[in-house]
């Protein structure tokens, strides 16, 4: 039975070598490590041969290959060393179909799966590897090429479990730690506590002291720390206890216990078997890793040495350190109880209302994520359905990084027992983010940078860059209306690729066209009063009007919207032409009083009765024949009729179906934007 792709996922995954193929036939030796390990050995060469030749190819450029894009698959590049890559392949869902009246062209998957990210997330998965098990070289020397094989089998095949891809966002660039603030007493606490542990059990190197998921407090150089962190909350913050702080009571001495280390402390049988690790510095594994936690506190251990750890170790660490953890623990807890992010709270001053930065545009991000696509949507539901418990933060919401400390501050996440989550409405904001990140890496070398979007009229989003430091602001200046939290978002009347010849190119999210021939807007005019327009961005041969559909299923049938004289010569479509004739079944019907020009902006208001024109918002007469004016535009259109819009001989133009885009008012009382009919119900 087969099953549809509905989100990525990955379909392969290799580490190969091409040294050590010596020999033709020797081909398979260069592959140290596969998945999925059912593929037939044919198929496995066949893929990494390719990607070794893209490698191969590209190494003679600036930079190196890190990424290849296809329209089903990605493929991410690692090198892990001199002559040792990593290799991970990524499938795409399918396009999915959608409505008529929605922007109806067949792309591939565009959204969500971002080359930053997930570059940095196969370095994130190499850099784990390197932490249990040691630079690859220095294992490659030292215990050989099977032995590599075998640690690449045993990590990468529950690694790559633990990789979900509909989860990763911006924090997978930096590989962070979120810290948390204590009081000044809590500290000196938790620091007398670690002294006293590393003065007690002189094999114990580090000690890590998390609290609920947090770093409060850290021996280990932070770099490394960071790689623990990550792990540690993979796979090993799976639960945290629940704690009230009211009717809490130790029934027993402590609540402490091991979650890597020995379950049962009374059974003298029982056999321990701790991670081991590379302590900082080390090329090899040297030392073993052990976790305690008490309630919401988790210890995190480096002991010196690769032996079995024997059992009187665990028992005296847990008489010694449990009672002290433990009311530690609940002390901890209680005087957070009150905070409303992590043990923090962040102040955020909002925008002056006066400000006017400079803005650009998200098409100009390179980012798949617009407005009609859900981020008004996200941006009601990020402002009113999670503001209630953070009102202290106002109405802001911020993210940022400090490379120095690999420190990450977050207003969009909520950390849990099981990790962290995004708020509601962040994801789309992340998506906007990244890009805006791929802005201010253009220039590396600038000591401060920034960028301010406007998101909507009420909502800002800025990234900044200082020194190295990087913050991203959303600035929310009012509350927004609800009702739309899970309802889709309404489509947006475009020009209509499935309409449009082939030739024609459709850019600006269906706003300009170019090239050569002809296309219609995705929905007709249902409405009573209906206005849009068209700026002349290059002057040319050009059409604009309007048609029956029938008119646009004729010209598909023989030459699909080839040209825009098709147009001209129709009975069934009446457009205006750049010599200010308005055509209809061959003859020119009237001709405006005045020519237009580049730059000239072309309104048409239609009311199912008559048809009228105005340039640059002044209504413009029509003349027929010599002397007889039509004062009340065209009439005789009848029937279902659709924007439609001709290019040709370099010609460009900028269509508004919606009010955001009109460059001027409708010039006549009463007419508004095309509506799709569901906004008219």
């Amino acid at each position: 039975m087969m099953f549809a792709i509905d989100r990525p996922r990955i379909s392969e995954f290799f580490v190969h070598c091409p040294s050590l193929c010596e020999k033709e036939g020797d081909e398979y030796k260069k592959i140290l490590y596969y998945f999925p390990s059912h593929k037939a050995m044919n198929e496995r060469l066949n893929s990494s041969g390719l990607c070794e030749a893209v490698m191969t190819f590209t190494k003679f450029f600036e930079t190196t290959c890190h990424t290849l894009h296809t329209s089903t698959t990605r493929r991410f590049f690692h090198q892990m060393s001199d002559d040792l890559w990593i290799v991970m392949i990524v499938s795409l869902p399918p396009p999915q179909a959608k409505s008529v009246y929605e922007y109806s062209t067949c792309h591939g998957f565009d959204g969500n799966l971002s080359d930053q990210v997930m570059c940095a997330v196969l370095s994130t998965a190499c850099q784990m590897f390197e932490l249990f098990n040691g630079k690859v070289s220095s294992l490659w020397y030292a215990e050989g090429v099977d032995v590599l094989k075998r640690r690449l089998e045993h990590f990468f095949s529950r690694y790559l479990r633990s990789m979900l891809f509909e989860h990763y966002d911006m924090l997978e660039c930096f590989n962070g730690i979120q810290f948390t603030s204590t009081e000044p007493a809590d500290f000196s606490r938790i620091q007398g506590l670690v002294n006293r542990i590393r003065f007690s059990f002189r094999c114990i190197k580090h000690v890590v002291f998390f609290y609920d998921g947090r770093l409060a407090h850290s021996t280990l150089d932070l770099d490394y720390a960071r790689h623990l962190y990550h792990y540690l909350n993979s796979f090993m913050f799976v639960e945290r206890p629940e704690l009230s702080h009211a009717e809490t009571t130790c029934k027993t001495k402590h609540l402490g216990r091991f979650l890597v280390g020995p379950k049962d402390l009374s059974d003298s049988n029982q056999t321990t078997q701790c991670p081991i690790l590379c302590s900082p510095g080390s090329l090899l594994p040297d030392s073993q890793l052990v976790t305690y936690q008490a309630l919401r506190v988790v210890l995190c251990l480096v002991i010196h040495g690769v032996d079995p750890i024997p059992r009187e170790f665990f028992v005296q660490f847990d008489t010694m350190v449990g009672p002290r953890l433990t009311v530690l623990a609940d002390r901890l807890a209680a005087n957070q109880s009150s905070s409303l992010v992590g043990g923090n709270v962040f102040p955020v001053q909002m925008l002056d209302s006066t400000i006017t930065p400079s803005v650009i545009s998200l098409s100009a991000l390179n980012t798949s994520i617009t407005q009609e696509e859900g981020v008004i949507p996200a941006l009601e539901e990020l402002i009113e359905g999670d503001v209630a418990p953070f009102s202290a933060l106002g109405r802001s919401r911020f993210l940022y990084w400090n490379p120095c400390t690999y420190a990450v501050l977050t207003t969009l996440h909520v950390y849990t027992g099981s990790g962290r989550r995004q708020i509601s409405g962040a994801k789309l904001l992340l998506d906007v983010m990244i890009s805006l990140r791929s802005e201010l890496q253009l220039r590396p070398s600038s000591w401060h940078e920034e960028i301010t979007v406007r998101m909507d009229p009420h909502i800002w989003l800025v990234a900044r860059r200082s020194n190295g430091r990087e913050v991203y602001m959303i600035f929310m200046k009012k509350q927004e209306n609800l009702a739309k939290l899970d309802a889709d978002p309404t489509p947006e009347v475009r020009l209509d690729l499935s309409s449009a010849g082939p030739t024609v190119v459709i850019l600006k999210n269906g706003r300009r066209i170019c090239g050569h021939g002809c296309a219609r807007s995705n929905a007709p005019i249902v409405q009573n009063k209906a206005y849009f327009e068209a700026k002349i961005q290059c002057a040319g041969r050009w059409a604009i009007g309007l048609g029956l559909i029938k008119v646009l299923v004729s010209l598909h049938a023989h030459a699909p919207l080839e040209s825009l004289d098709q147009l001209s010569e129709s009975s069934l479509s009446w457009v205006l032409r750049e010599n200010g004739g308005v055509w209809h079944a061959g003859a020119m019907i009237a001709k405006l009083e005045q020519p237009t020009e580049e730059g000239d902006v072309i309104g048409l208001s239609y009311d199912h009765v008559e048809l009228q024109f105005s340039v640059n918002g002044a209504l413009v007469p029509l003349f027929a024949g010599q002397s007889l004016t039509l004062s009340n535009g065209i009439t005789g259109l009848k029937g279902t009729l659709y924007p439609v819009v001709g290019v040709s001989d370099n010609s460009v133009l900028d269509v508004g179906f919606n009010s955001r885009n009109f460059y001027h008012s409708p010039p006549i009382p009463d007419f508004e934007q095309i509506l799709f009919e569901k906004e008219l119900l």
